[in-house]
């Protein structure tokens, strides 16, 4: 009988700052809104290079003039991966992801993908956590009526 080995799953969450740009008719400026969330993501490995993603976003804002709220966030996502060294890794982020902003009641949903650098800091003493610090940047949302992007920094523990 042959064993599996048990699903390497991991768990991160990180600070993101967005930006809302709604598009007008053509002769209008788009209007511009900042927010900000806290994105938690737990994955695992499906295969050695590619990670399965899920995101959950928790609204931050303080809602000062030209913020708005982050009701709602969700995302699925493959990540693929890249090791440059032992202590540096690119990840790709590419998937759907889902928003709700300032109770509109309105759900923005399209192909989301970005860009994250990880600092696995156990590659640089291996007596550490298997812990790394992140940051990146991600399109939440792009089509005609507006985008939806936002940059991110935090921590991803691996099991």
């Amino acid at each position: 009988e042959g064993s599996s080995e048990p699903w390497a799953l991991y768990f991160g969450a990180d600070y993101v700052n967005t930006r809302l740009s709604a598009s007008g008719p053509p002769s209008a400026a788009p209007a511009e809104f900042d927010s900000s969330m806290v994105r938690a993501r737990v994955g695992t490995r499906v295969l050695g290079g590619i990670g399965l993603e899920l995101h959950y976003g928790i609204d931050q804002a303080d809602e000062d003039a030209g913020e708005v709220t982050t009701d709602a966030y969700y995302g699925v996502y493959f990540v693929p991966t890249a090791k440059l060294y032992d202590w540096l890794e690119l990840a790709f982020p590419i998937g759907y992801g889902r928003s709700e902003f300032d109770d509109s009641g309105e759900a923005l949903g399209s192909v989301a993908y970005g860009v994250d650098v990880e600092i696995p800091i156990k590659g640089l003493w291996g007596a550490l956590p298997d812990l790394r610090l992140t940051g990146g940047g991600m399109v939440y949302y792009q089509k005609s009526d507006g985008r939806v992007y936002g940059i991110n920094t935090g921590l991803r523990y691996d099991f």
